[in-house]
């Protein structure tokens, strides 16, 4: 697998750099960043989704001692 370097991000077709950030969860009512035009893939489009640390729930003492993986939330 091969991933984009940070030249591979700032190099476009054009030599500029334009982001578009599409969060995964709105709060209703609330306007997007983004227009439907903004969000159509083209040649040369690179997609990064960054990677999370897992976060845990540690249980014990009275509680069976367990690692509890806490849901993905913004």
């Amino acid at each position: 697998m091969c991933y984009p370097t940070e030249a591979d991000l700032a190099n476009t077709a054009e030599g500029k750099q334009h982001i578009i950030r599409i969060p995964i969860r709105t709060r209703g009512g609330e306007p997007l960043s983004f227009g439907p035009k903004d969000i159509i893939l083209e040649d040369g489009d690179i997609v990064m989704v960054q990677a999370r640390q897992p976060q845990f729930f540690y249980t014990g003492g009275l509680l069976p001692s367990s690692e509890i993986p806490l849901p993905r939330r913004l």
